[in-house]
């Protein structure tokens, strides 16, 4: 979440080139590049003084992994780095199980390997040898959403609200969660993702239409006009075509099925998904939204009336009082009273019911013990200037 600057001539010399000839104020220089296999970089010996942090207190964790000891001193501390691709999980595990990489994101079919899956603490024989785990809660806003321009899903009367809210209610997020993500996701009550001001205490917040509540369900479909499900038409739900979405939209049939709820799963590859998103011809759809900066706003923005479809707005959400709100805080500071106006358009859509969610994952990554001052962040891209290398331990 961060910009760099670039000189303009270099920029217009190359063109479309410049991606693979960059020239900025970085850390490191680009040496070679061989996509999909590698990259490397050299120290650029012309970069700007920067320090490696320094704070009043360091965490007992940061202390245990060593992350204090370089406080103060100029950065970068290696004179190269060396990125390896891999285009499967396989071979990448094996490296680093050697010792042969510094740090490696950890693949959900290895997850068990390394951790125990109840308190995803890392397990007693990686600790041996030395390795160190972190975690990252990414900011993520996973959902299924409605169109609410939709005949049957959209509109904004207590009928219609209450439909949304019962198909909310008779899924189970958290089922879903254990089964396909090994527990690992954060299932919360969005948009605004974990780690943002407005985000609900404990990922819950009363306006929700959290499931599953089945006879809660089965109320509201009677307020909506479909007592027990008769007479209700079926769910077209719009959802990319994979193995894991097939599964996933198997299990949410199942559960909706338990309160006379019809649901069918349409399996596109993403191009098509997104034009019918865009063109609003989808129902209720399955889609994903990773925040562009770590500010709530940038979530909202994704109910805000203007930037209805072809828009990031894929609901086609509109309602005046939450559109007067949005516009409110763009020209606020931070501050108590921008976080409450954020929790009060969080819960208006949330009482609306424009989507069933979220989901957030958490990114686990382990580090051999050669590799020092490693704390991997989603939120900050300029952390690799502040590695180093124990020699020692890496021979």
């Amino acid at each position: 979440f961060q910009t760099s600057v670039v000189p303009r001539e270099a920029v217009e010399y190359y063109g479309q080139d410049f991606s693979r000839n960059p020239v900025g104020t970085g850390p490191f220089i680009l040496d070679t590049w061989v996509p999909k296999q590698s990259l490397t970089a050299n120290k650029n010996p012309n970069y700007h003084p920067v320090y490696y942090p320094e704070r009043g207190e360091w965490s007992s964790a940061d202390k245990r992994n060593r992350l204090h000891r370089a406080a103060g001193k100029q950065v970068p501390f290696v004179d190269r780095v060396e990125f390896t691709m891999f285009v499967e999980d396989q071979p990448m595990w094996l490296e680093f199980s050697k010792g042969k990489l510094g740090y490696t994101q950890v693949p959900e079919d290895y997850f068990t390997d390394a951790f125990d899956l109840a308190s995803k603490q890392l397990k007693e024989e990686w600790l041996r040898k030395g390795i160190r785990a972190h975690s990252n809660l990414l900011l993520d806003f996973t959902f299924r959403g409605f169109n609410m321009e939709d005949e049957l899903l959209g509109g904004y009367t207590p009928e219609k609200r209450a439909l949304r809210r019962a198909i909310s209610y008779a899924i189970d997020l958290d089922e879903i969660n254990k089964t396909f993500y090994n527990g690992r996701r954060i299932v919360y009550d969005g948009p605004i993702p974990p780690g943002l001001e407005g985000h609900p205490e404990n990922h819950r917040a009363d306006a929700a239409a959290r499931g599953p509540n089945l006879s809660k369900a089965k109320q509201l479909l009677a307020e909506a006009g479909y007592p027990n499900g008769e007479g209700l038409p079926a769910i077209r739900f719009y959802t990319s075509q994979n193995t894991l979405n097939n599964a996933v939209s198997e299990m949410v049939k199942r559960q909706l099925a338990q309160v006379n709820i019809k649901f069918e799963p349409v399996f596109l590859d993403f191009s098509t998904l997104i034009e019918n998103i865009n063109k609003k011809k989808a129902p209720m759809f399955g889609f994903a939204w990773s925040s562009d900066y770590p500010d709530a706003e940038n979530n909202l923005a994704l109910f805000y009336g203007p930037n209805e479809a072809p828009g990031s707005n894929h609901y086609n959400y509109k309602r005046p009082e939450f559109d007067a709100m949005y516009e409110q805080v763009l020209t606020m500071n931070p501050s108590e009273e921008r976080t409450a106006i954020y929790e009060q358009m969080r819960d208006m859509v949330l009482e609306d019911c424009a989507y069933v969610g979220g989901m957030a994952r958490e990114r686990f990554y382990l580090m051999n013990p050669w590799l020092l001052n490693c704390k991997p962040t989603e939120r900050y891209y300029g952390w690799f200037k502040f590695l180093d290398v124990d020699d020692e331990a890496r021979n």
